[in-house]
């Protein structure tokens, strides 16, 4: 009798486990904002450049991005460059913090960014010695037009250092 109890609780756990895994891909499928970094590659010492896209189905007012940065990359002051079509009225702002870099989207005059797509800003990051694979994951919070906080979907880059790695 022991046995039946326990792989029928089994049964339930696993299938609670599923309906959970099936909502949460629902979540995301039907999130309709999405927010996208592009990496790309270079030489130890080198500079890349790395694109911040946004695709928003919902109205939003205002969008915080921190992208943490590993110690093999710096970002570069004031390599920042603003696609001034996609913003409209926002004014965006990228700063350093002591975890990577954070960038800001506001507006003064509280007006909502409408639906769309594009490239928000590209920045350049300067690449250390350490030959890797980095991945930068944006931590996104999107607020809509009645200061409610909006879903949205992260899609991570990865940089790459390329060069040989030897120990001698």
């Amino acid at each position: 009798m022991e046995r039946k109890s326990f792989y029928k609780k089994q049964t339930h756990q696993r299938l609670a486990a599923a309906i959970l895994l099936w909502l949460g891909c629902c979540v995301l499928a039907f999130s309709q904002n999405t927010v996208t970094l592009t990496g790309g590659e270079g030489k130890p010492g080198g500079e890349i450049s790395v694109s911040l896209g946004l695709k928003n189905a919902d109205a939003l007012s205002a969008m915080q991005v921190d992208i943490p940065l590993d110690e093999s990359l710096t970002f570069v002051e004031g390599s920042e460059r603003i696609d001034r079509e996609r913003l409209g009225d926002h004014e965006i702002k990228v700063s350093r913090n002591e975890n990577g870099i954070r960038v800001l989207l506001y507006s003064l005059s509280l007006k909502t960014m409408q639906a769309g797509e594009g490239r928000l800003l590209t920045f350049d990051l300067k690449l250390k010695r350490a030959p890797g694979t980095y991945t930068l994951s944006p931590k996104v919070t999107l607020t809509g037009s009645k200061g409610e906080v909006l879903p949205c979907e992260n899609v991570a880059a990865d940089v790459v250092i390329r060069a040989a790695r030897m120990e001698v």
